[in-house]
């Protein structure tokens, strides 16, 4: 019997960036386009693993008291609603009442959409929203019964309400913080415990490093789809770089010259280029090889010539021709 309560085996999975950046092309106004996303892969988890997983042993809850379950929702009124909005709190609220009385529904997209007459895009937007402060946590499902069709995520939710952390009382109104202080002394004062919110619980690292306990599957492509994919991202990057990067990359070319021999500088630095972004520079070489190459031995070469004709810091990252 799986999650769902039904026979057919399930696999579960979380989706990761793997760092890389895959070309597309689309239309905008009639016109073919190149432009990139971020590459994601699929990290599987043990059934086991997806039960034990409990958001509520993160941060610190507010104590269940008898008699209190209006008092709960007015801290989530009051406090949680300008972080997670009207909006995701009327979400969280429909996941938690499909749990029944698990930590995990499973609940679709579209039956979300049609409870909050919103757009599946809204949806996600404020489920993104529910993640980021550690109110939900989704694992995606295949039927390995159809296929690997993919079906509606788990959705673990937490049971029990989080305090805010002190670094996002800090962001509330001068006056909602004083209220949150007198809230908390009357607490304590009532439970005859002393409870201190803590500074922050940073969920990026908490889902991070629940990846790791994954198994990762290797994204594989047929050798013919890799050369169109290398191919696009040539003509992308070529249509994106400007004549600055083209001066800039040539003055940072000038500088490392008298830092290496002429055979040296030939074979690692005369068929690359760079692309400014924000305050980013991208550093592009022909291979992967080639890029761990420069970005292991040659990293702060090239970012102290970067900067000292910038006369500014910026980031360097570094990137191949190849996917």
């Amino acid at each position: 019997m799986n999650l769902k309560g039904r026979e057919e085996k399930l696999k579960y999975f979380r989706y990761r960036s793997t760092g890389r950046q895959v070309p597309r092309t689309g239309m905008r106004h009639k016109k073919s386009i190149h432009y990139f996303e971020e590459e994601q892969e699929k990290v599987y988890f043990q059934e086991s693993e997806v039960v034990q997983f409990s958001l509520d042993r993160f941060g610190l809850n507010l104590p269940l008291m008898e008699g209190n379950v209006v008092f709960v929702h007015h801290y989530l009124l009051k406090f949680w609603n300008r972080f997670i909005k009207p909006e995701g709190l009327n979400i969280y609220l429909l996941l938690r009442m499909h749990c029944y009385n698990k930590d995990y529904c499973w609940l679709e997209l579209q039956s979300l959409c049609n409870f909050t007459d919103r757009s599946k895009e809204t949806i996600r937007k404020y489920l993104d929203l529910l993640e980021r402060y550690g109110f939900i946590y989704q694992f995606q499902c295949e039927n390995t019964a159809r296929n690997n069709m993919q079906e509606s995520p788990i959705t673990k939710v937490r049971k029990e309400f989080p305090f805010l952390t002190e670094e996002l009382i800090e962001q509330l109104p001068a006056k909602l913080q004083t209220e949150h202080h007198r809230f908390m002394a009357d607490l304590n004062q009532k439970i005859s415990v002393s409870l201190q919110v803590m500074e922050k619980v940073d969920y990026e690292s908490v889902f991070n490093e629940a990846l790791t306990t994954g198994e990762v599957v290797p994204i594989r492509r047929p050798y013919y789809e890799e050369q169109k994919i290398n191919q696009l991202k040539r003509e992308a990057l070529q249509a994106e770089r400007n004549e600055d990067d083209l001066a800039f990359w040539e003055q940072v070319l000038e500088v490392l010259k008298d830092q290496f021999s002429k055979p040296s500088y030939n074979t690692w630095f005369s068929n690359t280029f760079c692309i400014r972004r924000e305050n980013v520079l991208w550093v592009y070489a022909p291979t992967r090889f080639h890029k761990e190459w420069l970005e292991t031995r040659y990293q702060s070469n090239i970012k102290n010539a970067a900067q000292f004709i910038l006369k500014d810091y910026i980031q360097v990252k570094y990137d191949s021709l190849e996917q």
